[in-house]
């Protein structure tokens, strides 16, 4: 499922990349992942398939729920009805995946360039 700004945000940088015989890399969580997660806890990453883990960074992923973006996001969500403990942790691997997907992409001595929200990177935590 592609994101509502996908058009004016993302398709631009996919078809420059493309037509400029540019490498791009989606760094994402599948979707799926991250709501196993909100549900299970992480612990149920631990319960999928191997092949399925290639998408995801190297389990168990460390996770602080004292980082004040994490509280945050649970405070903004407390009367949303969907907001439990796992929340912050399906952030969490999403963070960590992105983090992963970079760092096993990046290449010394060339540019890595990544695009996403501004919730992966505003408070550099």
């Amino acid at each position: 499922r592609l994101w509502p700004n996908y058009k004016t945000d993302y398709k631009p940088l996919l078809e420059f990349a493309r037509e400029n015989e540019l490498e791009f890399i989606a760094t994402n969580v599948p979707r799926r992942y991250a709501s196993i997660v909100h549900k299970k806890g992480f612990e149920a990453l631990e319960e999928l398939p191997e092949q399925s883990k290639n998408y995801l960074p190297e389990l168990p992923i460390e996770y602080d729920a004292e980082l004040p973006a994490y509280k945050e996001m649970m405070e903004m969500m407390k009367d949303m009805g969907h907001a439990n403990p796992n929340l912050p942790k399906a952030q969490a691997i999403k963070d960590a995946t992105m983090a992963h997907f970079i760092l096993k992409n990046f290449e010394k001595g060339q540019q890595f360039l990544h695009y996403h929200g501004t919730f992966h990177s505003n408070n550099f935590e």
